[in-house]
């Protein structure tokens, strides 16, 4: 038997192809896998590290439980009893709303908890739920369900068969393609240019992604809304609006020619910062170009105007005729067949069911914007939350407008648990801490991310490893929680038993299923796997696209894919209209009413005189977020939280290359060094969040200099039609710092 063991990588939603063996003194060697059917041989510096980041001498291997003010470890047992004594004493009398809960990205890479997290959240049945996913990709997904009928219905960049792709906001050679994924995102521009297409970058920075483009364009921070407007002014104007695939299957085409009517190129071209004339080349080259896409990530989803830019994109690839369209923008078709063609035509949208108790935010996905949690906290009253469970989230430097207030307020909570592998800034302030196996001891399986891939795939990677003596996987510890809060205490067991079962008929009772009327105990029988998530990952395989349905076909079962090393490559994607398309009618709305209304906030941010430097974020590829500056070799080299201002705005201020400056808002202070770039627009700064680690016991991070950039920000400051968090574009004043000054943050801010 071999000793390389090949796998996916789990650090970020790329999932390269890896082979793991062992190397000198013990430690392990990560190497790329060249046949792997998606990545070839791609990696990434995080993948590189992979071994390092397993064996991280700071990752906690046991519980943790608060005696007397500290952080201890403790038996699995005394653990689970702290949360016993407390949680169901708190929902007893409060009600379940007075238990909040906070999943951060990380559940996304593990395999068990990306399928259990939504089961505890059942069995806890709060609607104070809360999670990354509103200062990430809100804006997109819910642009998605309002025009689609189903959030999940995401444009994905065919960027393997265009001829010319369009990036608004993204930094896709770092990220490999966030909501597009598709490793080696670098070499897949590369090679557009050489088979003769082009690729064009509209971003406030010149960022990694602009050194491998054709042309990069400065764009002004919260205006990509009003380009898209512009290009889409322009289509009609000019008559190159041609919906092909989508003929006959869209609703409203004369409302938006009338709604982008007042948005012409020279309307929004000084606001924007981008040439007029430029914006109708665009639009030009866009309708004239056979296999052409536009593609936007977190620069356009983390502004006051994103589920506007969000919609537009949708909306100029629809009347470039791009949508469904080979070498366009497509929809993904993955192995596990979790996509909306399951879904009923018509289902009501999950938005706005119900709102938050203090501002009144509407709830989107089931769940409350993450800037509300702060003040459902500290604000007293009926239904003012009291605990806390988080799984590998760090809403203090993640949540705008967090920071030391949210600090304080974990402090003042009846109970705290957070799922987590380290000491956090979060998890510092909790009661218990719950462990998850080391990533080698998991079985991987990147089920989020290939809903978004460019391309149909499947590699399952078993645990490299035994898990340590008496380590539970995620779906124990989750539903060892759940268990506590079942009326009457549910059996920890039977409860599992229950959802599989449970999912397995949510199939058979379904009468598009190819396996309706089957016997749910008969195909639970029948499922492979050594583990309740790799059943559930054989449910999905064997009922999806490529799936074997229980028969003796050649599709495809757990055993099957874990038994391709180095994956199956199921082609790219293919035309999936009508069936992707679930509203009432099979229609897609092209202006839904949502939209329609934020007319006045489109015209409002037109109209706006900004003074002072907008603010916005960027990533380096050695990071993700918060959650991977304890490894020596991933910081430095680049990898720092300073502020890049372009001189012309440095000079004025008596600003130099590598000074120590204050930036502020009204809300805080925090200290940066300043690096002088003219790859930064005049006008912009730019600064990484995730960083600000010194009050933690973290080996390497606590050491890093930096502070958490989202403590400048405001939680009122939001996307206005989806709730999600718009830190990019904050105004910001940067001033040198008085010398003898060291504090990363205000004082006074942290009291």
């Amino acid at each position: 038997m071999s000793d390389v063991h090949g796998r996916n990588c789990h650090l970020c939603e790329a999932g390269c192809g890896l082979l793991v063996a062992p190397g000198r003194q013990g430690r392990l060697e990560v190497t790329p896998d060249r046949l792997d059917v998606v990545s070839a041989g791609h990696i990434c510096p995080k993948g590189a590290l992979l071994a390092e980041v397993d064996a991280d001498p700071d990752r906690l291997r046991r519980p943790m439980i608060r005696v007397e003010g500290r952080l201890v470890p403790a038996s699995w047992d005394d653990a689970f009893q702290v949360i016993q004594d407390r949680l169901p004493r708190i929902i007893s009398e409060h009600g379940p709303d007075a238990v909040a809960t906070f999943v951060g990205n990380p559940h996304s890479h593990n395999l068990a908890a990306s399928m259990y997290v939504p089961q505890l959240l059942r069995l806890l049945k709060t609607k104070n739920r809360y999670s990354a996913g509103s200062v990430d990709a809100w804006p997109q997904q819910l642009a998605a369900l309002l025009m689609y009928g189903h959030q999940g219905d995401l444009q994905i960049p065919d960027i393997d068969r265009t001829d010319l792709l369009v990036v608004f906001g993204a930094n896709p050679a770092i990220s490999n393609g966030s909501l597009a994924t598709a490793p080696g995102w670098a070499k897949r521009i590369t090679r557009i240019r050489e088979r003769g297409g082009d690729v064009i970058l509209l971003d406030p920075r010149a960022n990694e992604t602009s050194r491998l483009v054709s042309e990069h364009v400065f764009i002004r921070p919260g205006t990509d809304s009003l380009v898209m407007l512009a290009l889409i002014h322009t289509l009609f104007d000019d008559d190159l609006v041609d919906l092909r695939a989508a003929t006959g299957m869209v609703n409203g085409v004369d409302r938006v020619r009338d709604f982008a009517a007042d948005f012409a190129p020279e309307v929004v071209s000084e606001r924007s910062g981008v040439s007029a004339t430029w914006i109708r080349e665009l639009a030009h080259r866009l309708a004239g170009t056979e296999r052409s896409v536009v593609y936007g990530r977190v620069g356009v989803a983390l502004q006051e105007l994103a589920m506007v830019s969000a919609w537009g994109l949708n909306v100029v690839n629809i009347l470039t005729g791009s949508i469904d369209r080979p070498g366009g923008a497509m929809f993904c078709r993955p192995a596990t067949g979790l996509n909306a063609s399951r879904v009923p035509l018509g289902r009501p949208p999950a938005l706005g069911r119900w709102h938050s108790r203090i501002s009144g935010h509407r709830e989107v996905f089931g769940e409350f914007p993450a800037v509300a949690m702060l003040e459902e906290m500290v604000t007293p009253g009926p239904g003012q939350i009291r605990a806390l469970i988080t799984h590998s989230a760090n809403p203090v430097l993640s949540v705008p407008g967090a920071g030391s207030r949210l600090e304080r307020a974990l402090d003042d909570l009846d109970l705290v648990v957070c799922l987590d592998t380290y000491i956090n800034e979060t998890t510092r302030h909790a009661d218990v801490i719950l462990p998850s196996p080391a990533g080698l001891e998991r079985a991987f399986y990147p089920y989020y991310s290939q809903q978004f891939a460019a391309r149909s795939y499947a590699r399952f990677s078993p645990p490299m490893r035994p898990r340590a003596q008496g380590q539970p996987g995620d779906d124990e510890i989750l539903m060892r929680i759940g268990a506590m809060v079942t009326d009457p205490p549910g059996d920890v067991a039977t409860l599992r038993q229950n959802v599989l079962l449970k999912t397995i008929r949510g199939f058979t009772d379904n009468p598009d299923s190819d396996v309706y009327g089957r016997d749910p105990e008969d195909l639970l029988s029948m499922l492979h796997g050594d583990t309740d998530p790799e059943r559930l990952l054989d449910l999905y395989f064997r009922t999806g696209p490529f799936g074997d349905q229980f028969g003796d076909g050649d599709g495809i079962n757990l055993t099957r894919v874990a038994a391709a090393e180095h994956g199956i490559d199921f082609g790219p994607m293919v035309p999936l209209l009508p069936d992707i398309v679930r509203t009432a009618d099979q229609h897609i709305e092209l202006l839904p009413e949502r939209v329609a209304e934020l007319a006045p906030h489109i015209r409002r941010v037109l109209n706006e005189r900004l003074e002072g430097l907008q603010l916005i974020g960027r990533r380096h590829q050695r990071s993700n977020n918060s959650w991977m500056h304890n490894v020596s070799r991933l910081v430095g080299t680049g990898n720092r939280c300073s502020l890049l201002m372009n001189p012309l705005d440095a000079h004025p201020r008596g600003i130099r290359n590598e000074d120590q400056v204050d930036v502020s808002t009204p809300d805080c202070v925090i200290t940066l060094d300043v690096e002088l770039t003219e790859d930064i627009m005049p006008g912009v700064v730019c600064a990484p969040h995730g960083w600000g680690h010194q009050r933690t016991p973290m080996g390497v991070a606590s050491r890093l200099e930096g502070a958490n950039v989202n403590e400048l920000m405001s939680p009122r400051r939001v996307d206005v039609g989806s709730g999600n968090a718009a830190p990019n574009g904050t105004l910001v004043e940067v001033t040198p710092r008085s010398r003898g000054g060291s504090a990363d943050i205000d004082p006074q801010m942290t009291q």
